[in-house]
């Protein structure tokens, strides 16, 4: 998958400093796709393939947008940073998950950095909410980041 519109070049003291700031661990994975892109955008449309939790039905989402981790501090909706702040304020997504990407009917699509199912990555529909946790149905997508990426296909219309 080739990323343009990335942010600018990150090193590996910064992710340790947003690991410190946040109190997370990243997956190794995910941490390597960001030092060699730091977010932007799929160069052609890229498709993947999950099992949507709330009909237990195949479907597909198409990538828009990897957020990035900017030095500064931003309002962007492109900001790692502001977007997870959001997300986990709001109560939309609980702490444990980490928005990485977003699909381009503005669904999350996320990476779990809690004990349990560390490293995994989902998809958080924002049209569809857990009845008992007010949270976006969470659907799981694939084990890692690598098998995330290579699930990815050229998306035709």
């Amino acid at each position: 998958m080739i990323i343009v519109n990335s942010g600018a070049q990150l090193d590996k003291a910064a992710l340790a400093e947003f690991e410190t700031q946040y109190g997370i661990k990243l997956p190794e994975d995910y941490k390597a796709f960001m030092l060699r892109n730091n977010g932007g955008c799929p160069e052609d449309d890229m498709a993947f393939e999950f099992v949507d939790a709330a009909s237990s039905k195949s479907t597909s989402a198409v990538i828009n947008y990897f957020y990035i981790l900017f030095s500064e501090a931003t309002t962007r909706n492109t900001d790692l940073k502001v977007v997870y702040n959001n997300l986990v304020r709001s109560r939309s997504l609980p702490s444990n998950f980490m928005p990485i990407a977003y699909d381009v009917f503005g669904n999350t699509i996320c990476i779990c950095v809690g004990e349990k199912d560390y490293g995994k990555v989902c998809f958080a529909n924002h049209e569809l909410e857990d009845p008992e946790t007010g949270y976006m149905i969470i659907s799981k997508v694939s084990e890692s980041f690598t098998e995330f990426i290579d699930k990815c296909y050229p998306y035709d219309e």
